[in-house]
């Protein structure tokens, strides 16, 4: 089996706004059009002054439940949402990219997450189920990358459509 496009997650770094719920308040919820988030692919950039190993590594970080990681259905999903984040948002120049370190120094940090891309799911008034993608970009890929909000753009309109063509498997 192929190497995995993304790593998990055992501790969450970069905390969700989920809040915890049983399952009936998640259906009573879900009947009301409230949104899940499914899946959250996390880029990472780490930043290490040791002087055998790179200056700069940028990760890609899958969330999701832990129920359904091993799902093929996610698996497809996490494989193309992080395809999508590699093509569009992070898809720079290599000085593009080593001009990343001094501003995720500038942090006062050795780690910064660069972008993530949301998935969350709802229900339409109709009873269908409907995506919703989100997206955020540190300042810093902005910084260094003028086009980076319309790549994200694109990455939010590729992801949607990607998760519209397959139903959700999940239930």
């Amino acid at each position: 089996m192929p190497d995995p496009v993304h790593n998990e997650i055992a501790k969450i770094k970069y905390k969700l706004d989920i809040k915890e719920r049983n399952e009936d308040e998640v259906l009573r919820a879900f009947i009301e059009g409230e949104e899940f988030l499914v899946l959250e692919i996390q880029v990472v950039g780490t930043v290490d002054d040791a002087k055998d190993k790179d200056p700069l590594t940028i990760e890609y970080l899958a969330v999701c439940n832990t129920k359904v990681l091993t799902s093929p259905w996610m698996q497809d999903k996490i494989r193309k949402l992080t395809t999508i984040c590699k093509k569009t948002v992070m898809n720079l120049k290599p000085q593009r990219i080593a001009g990343l370190i001094p501003l995720i120094k500038i942090h006062d940090k050795q780690e910064v997450c660069l972008y993530r891309l949301s998935a969350l799911v709802f229900m339409d008034e109709d009873g269908t189920k409907k995506w919703n993608i989100k997206d955020k970009i540190d300042p810093a890929l902005i910084e260094v990358d003028a086009f980076a909000l319309q790549k994200a753009e694109s990455a939010r309109e590729w992801a949607k459509e990607v998760l519209v063509e397959s139903p959700v498997e999940l239930d």
